[in-house]
């Protein structure tokens, strides 16, 4: 007995020790279960029992403390990555709200995501969320953060993802609950304003319901989404030229509705197979009508549907090696109806817009371990896309007959890649990942109206590189300090819509086209990062793009603007941005006098960054015509609350400074909201009271450089957004996550939104 008492003083005792490695508890934990055996042949008095039975509670204490909470924030070589399953940053917040809140991330009023200056893709759980603009808008918004595991930010990706968007990815992954039974998350929010102005109440409603069901051999999963938003803006164009002036003034009102139906299912063959199913269906309906200050009324409608499947499987050739295939194939459909009504005085337009894609995606990819502390990743992929467009376009005159025109247009493209990578740990602080990735491209645009045909072929090597170093905890905080260098070399391939040659209308006398012959861009970034701790990170980056696309204005006779797609010419920024996450300003401590929290906690993000533009076009002397240089802040944080019986106040603010970016300059934008919330953590019920667009700041402005001497161009759009909005979250069923699996993978969806053309 002397003898196992010795034992369980040595595992207690290593137990509480922080150096104690993961391999040493799990022999520990069996010698504990063999010795436990065995003591149960022995007699033991009270005294023993007691003591034997306060032992087992610290072991099981300690073991918790051995399994520690993941930090807020992860810094690896290749990607920052947000716990937020592990932060209160979930409570009562969607997508959005959470996405707000992390580094260099900014979203505008209409949905877009700039990570740094730049756009991103965005992905869920690995794969492309193939929404843009309004639509992945009402998905953030629909999203409870009490349903996000982690996420992962991605400003400079491996050869291992395409190598599509400039600014790199964002990946939202979502919890999986891996106990048994039936778990789901339910949320419904309203809000609204009345505003004098227009004499209206413009209300929002949204409901989301997550449910999924773990059996031994499957997990099954479904989403269900639904956002209503209320829209009214007021829209001002002002053009000048040496010969005329005019100023356009257009109310519209309408609304948008979001409906997203997703289903998937996991089934564990065996212990090393597994095949899987995702299918999903966002719809989109909008419907809006304007009256312009010269007589114009405009009824625009827009339907849009989407079918997205996915087919993946898994076989695992050995887990101590992470040595595993994934095999996925996709298949997207997109259906889009449009139609624009505009009855002048002098003119009506009926204009009525088809588009319908197909794409079709395979994807091939193998990783495994080397040398203990090495992993080589390669893969092959096939994509093909084609789009077929359709406008018609009827012009009613006084006295005349109608006028038909039928516009057409044909997209086709096929991109074949393939990409390795080679990652490899040196010692206990550096590590290294190198990658390689080759990309053909052939495309045919047949503008069937016109009998003119685009063809175009070509080539691209993609290299990236990766260095970090993680040091040891230091000083008296004992906190780890981590630092990375990256370069990346990326593309970003025009848009469907930016490609269609067909006119869309921002008001009666300015209108976007598409150019058929639009060439990629290209992107070459180079980034360093320091982080501290879990809660603060700085970040400094250089590139430089070529081929940039960008919109051209061009005013006609009469006065219109026609803006169309181009490849401006280059853009050269450099910048660093500054990030504090959940930073305790007020800290919370446990009974070891460690900080365990926050009563008061802040988030952070600052940024600045210089941009060079040059045009493409060319003067006498061959300096470019255009050569603008600029330079751009910005700011946004949050201030967060954690008071007593779980009650959280919270307040948010964002600075956007002037910035010039092509021939586009727009004024600076601002915002600030405001919310309280209340948990009820025994019953899963959260309830979230929030203020938005506190200042009704909702306003932008923007006007066109470079045009000639004499001539101007300008926008303001007012948007109504203020809202007191009331949110219920309930949960129900344990959250807990595992280990994701490596489903597909279509970046060419995320092409098919649409745009104004600013």
């Amino acid at each position: 007995m002397k003898l196992f008492a010795w034992y369980l003083r040595l595992i207690s005792k290593e137990v509480q020790n922080k150096k104690t490695t993961m391999r040493k508890t799990f022999i520990f934990i069996s010698l504990f279960i063999s010795s436990a055996m065995w003591a149960q042949s022995l007699p033991l008095d009270s005294a023993q029992q007691a003591w034997l039975d306060s032992i087992s509670r610290q072991f099981e204490l300690q073991e918790v403390e051995v399994r520690s909470k993941r930090p807020l924030l992860e810094r690896q070589i290749d990607k920052l990555i947000i716990n937020v399953s592990q932060s209160p940053l979930a409570a009562g917040n969607n997508g959005s709200d959470i996405l707000k809140r992390a580094p260099g991330i900014m979203i505008d009023k209409d949905g877009n995501i700039t990570v740094n200056g730049k756009g991103v893709e965005v992905y869920v759980d690995g794969r492309p969320s193939y929404l843009s603009g309004q639509q992945l808008k009402a998905m953030l918004d629909g999203t409870d953060g009490n349903t996000i595991d982690k996420i992962e930010i991605l400003s400079n990706p491996s050869a291992k993802y395409d190598a599509s968007g400039t600014g790199g990815i964002i990946n939202i992954k979502l919890k999986k609950n891996k106990s048994q039974g039936l778990n789901g998350t339910l949320s419904a929010t309203y809000g609204g304003m009345y505003y004098g102005d227009i004499s209206r109440y413009l209300q929002n409603d949204m409901v989301s319901f997550n449910l999924n069901y773990r059996g031994e051999k499957t997990y099954t999963f479904a989403q269900l989404n639904q956002v209503y938003t209320d829209v009214a803006q007021q829209l001002t164009t002002e053009v000048r030229t040496p010969l005329m002036e005019r100023s356009t003034n257009t109310t519209y009102q309408g609304d948008f509705q979001y409906y997203m139906l997703k289903l998937g299912n996991d089934w564990l063959i065996d212990s090393v197979n597994t095949l899987g199913f995702i299918w999903q269906t966002p719809i989109m309906k909008s419907d809006f009508n304007g009256f312009s200050s010269d007589s114009t009324q405009t009824d625009m409608g827009n339907f849009s549907n989407q079918h997205t499947a996915n087919l993946n499987f898994t076989h695992i050739f050995d887990n101590n090696l992470s040595r595993e295939l994934t095999v996925n194939v996709d298949y997207n459909r997109y259906n889009m109806a449009e139609t624009n009504n505009q009855q002048r005085p002098l003119l009506g337009l009926d204009i009525r817009t088809r588009q319908v894609a197909n794409i079709y995606s395979a994807k091939v990819d193998f990783q495994t371990m080397f040398w203990q502390t090495g992993m080589i990743e390669c893969g092959v992929k096939y994509a093909l896309s084609t789009t077929d467009n359709n406008m018609n376009t009827d012009s009613v005159q006084p006295s005349t007959a109608p006028i038909s025109d039928l516009t057409r247009f044909r997209y086709a493209e096929h991109v074949a890649a393939a990409y390795i990578t080679v990652g490899k740990q040196f010692g206990q602080h550096w590590n290294a990942k190198l990658g390689l990735r080759g990309e053909y491209t052939y495309s045919e645009g047949d503008w069937i109206s016109t009998d003119s045909v685009t063809r175009r072929s070509y080539f691209n090597p993609f290299p990236t590189a990766f260095v970090g170093y993680a040091s040891s905890p230091l000083g008296k905080w004992q906190q780890p300090v981590s630092a990375s260098l990256s370069y990346t070399r990326r593309i970003k391939r025009p848009s469907y819509y930016q490609l269609n040659p067909f006119t869309t209308y921002v008001d009666a006398h300015s209108y976007s086209k598409g150019n058929t012959a639009l060439m990629p861009e290209f992107n070459n970034d180079v980034e360093v990062n320091f982080a501290y701790s879990q809660h603060v990170s700085l970040t400094f980056n250089f590139s430089h793009t070529q081929d940039m696309q960008k919109w051209q204005l061009q005013i006609q006779p009469n006065g219109d603007g026609i803006m169309t797609w181009q490849n401006f010419g280059t853009c050269t920024t450099h910048g660093g941005s500054l990030s504090l996450t959940e930073l305790p300003i007020v800290p919370k401590f446990d009974d070891q006098h460690k900080v365990a929290g926050a009563w008061l906690a802040l988030t952070l993000n600052a940024g600045y960054f210089h941009f060079i533009n040059k045009s493409y076009a060319r003067n006498g002397d061959g300096t470019p015509q255009y050569d603008n240089r600029n330079h751009y802040w910005r700011l946004n944080g949050s201030l967060n609350a954690y008071l007593p019986q779980n009650w959280i106040l919270s307040a948010d603010g964002w600075y956007s400074a002037p910035m010039t970016i092509g021939y586009e300059y727009m004024h600076a934008t601002y915002g600030m909201s405001a919310g309280v919330r209340k948990i009820f953590p025994k019953i899963g019920l959260i309830l979230n009271l929030q203020l938005r667009d506190a200042l009704r700041s909702g306003d932008y402005v923007s006007e066109t450089q470079g045009l000639p001497a004499g001539e101007y161009s300008g926008m303001k759009s007012k948007n109504y957004q203020q809202a007191v909005v009331l949110s219920v979250i309930y949960n129900f069923g344990k959250q807990q996550w595992v280990k994701r699996r490596k489903v597909g993978d279509m970046e060419e969806s995320s092409r098919l939104g649409g745009g104004s053309g600013r």
